[in-house]
């Protein structure tokens, strides 16, 4: 069973209104997409509402840690209220692009290597214009 942790605010900033209206509540959202993208075999700990200061990457509005080999990981997706990326905040784009992460990972063939690379680049750009569709997609049903 996975575990979903909520944090607390800090620094209040404006939200619009769509940043809270998720279709389905996160642990809802976790298992279905777990089940889309055939990962319901990891474990995996879903930290919603977390302060930048408290994430495992910096500037972010998700991040995540996992034992590819285990295939356990904790997902932390960031406070809204703390939010300050350029385009708008989307819970479940996030979620989403965090999972493939997991489900992608193994083409990341050096994790220790340099983040700027090229190939690490494209890999994460092609992680975010999945998540996006998939999303999309399955909201447009």
């Amino acid at each position: 069973m996975n575990e979903v942790v909520v944090g607390h605010d800090r620094e209040p900033r404006k939200v619009t209104k769509e940043e809270f209206e998720l279709r389905k509540p996160p642990a809802d959202l976790l298992d279905e997409w777990q089940k889309r993208l055939f990962l319901d075999g990891w474990y995996i700990k879903l930290e919603v509402n977390v302060q930048p200061e408290d994430m495992f990457l910096d500037g972010c509005a998700g991040c995540t840690r996992s034992g590819e080999v285990t295939e356990v990981a904790i997902i932390q997706i960031i406070d809204p209220h703390r939010y300050e990326g350029i385009i708008p905040f989307d819970f479940e784009v996030t979620l989403v692009h965090e999972l493939l992460h997991l489900k992608l990972g193994l083409l990341d063939d050096d994790p220790e290597s340099e983040k700027e690379s090229l190939a690490y680049r494209l890999l994460h750009r092609y992680i975010d214009e999945l998540a996006r569709a998939l999303v999309d997609a399955q909201r447009s049903k």
